[in-house]
């Protein structure tokens, strides 16, 4: 009697007297889990910060010739490094020079040269508590947000991207971009200390902080 169920014939592997291979494993490089387990905590981090700044930042705004809220920043560019030049760029900075071009010994910025300036966050600060004025409510707030990101971030900077314009009928007022940010710091890493140069950070590093906006003529 034929039996009811039949071995599978050998396979072309077996025929040859070869095994068939053993299924494959990922082998995980414990430096990259390192790694990954590192951008985690950063990632981790930099979401607590911003956390802390919004909330800190609610309802505030920034004093000139329009009232500008606070929005959260964080630098998208995971493998360019964070750097003033580099955000004005990312921003799209023309570059443009305030002269007319009418004057031949006026200094001009050369083509391609993003128009910014960079200082530490708590000088902008306090030019923007001046604004306001010591009897405004918001005063102590703001002051307050200053040293919040300070203790939070390393190397915060203001940086500005923009120029001033003329305030000619044919040159709308100047919006400049103020970016208030700095590196979020790492476990174990103090706050405090001085970076290589103003506000450049390295590539990858999380740097995070507050967008607002000033109007200036």
């Amino acid at each position: 009697m034929e039996a009811a169920a039949r071995r599978a014939g050998p396979s072309e592997g077996e025929q040859d007297g070869l095994l068939p291979a053993p299924a494959s494993h990922a082998i995980v490089d414990s430096g990259d889990e390192e790694q990954q387990q590192q951008q985690q905590q950063q990632a981790a981090a930099a979401a607590a910060v911003l956390r802390e700044l919004e909330a800190a930042a609610a309802g505030l705004v920034v004093v000139s010739e329009c009232d500008a809220p606070f929005s959260t920043f964080e630098w998208p560019e995971p493998v360019i490094a964070f750097s003033p030049a580099a955000l004005a760029v990312w921003c799209g900075g023309s570059g443009k020079s305030d002269n007319d071009g009418g004057d031949a010994d006026a200094d001009e910025e050369p083509p391609g040269n993003p128009n910014y300036a960079v200082e530490p966050v708590a000088a902008w600060f306090e030019r923007a508590a001046r604004a306001l004025g010591p009897e405004d409510a918001s005063t102590a707030r703001l002051k307050q947000l200053g040293e919040l990101m300070q203790r939070r971030l390393r190397g915060a900077v203001a940086v500005r991207v923009g120029a001033v314009a003329r305030g000619d009928d044919d040159d709308p007022a100047g919006r400049i971009r103020v970016f208030l940010a700095g590196r979020v710091v790492a476990e174990g890493e103090q706050a405090e200390g001085d970076d290589d140069e103003l506000g450049v950070f390295p590539a990858g590093a999380k740097v995070v902080g507050l967008e607002t906006l000033q109007v200036e003529t």
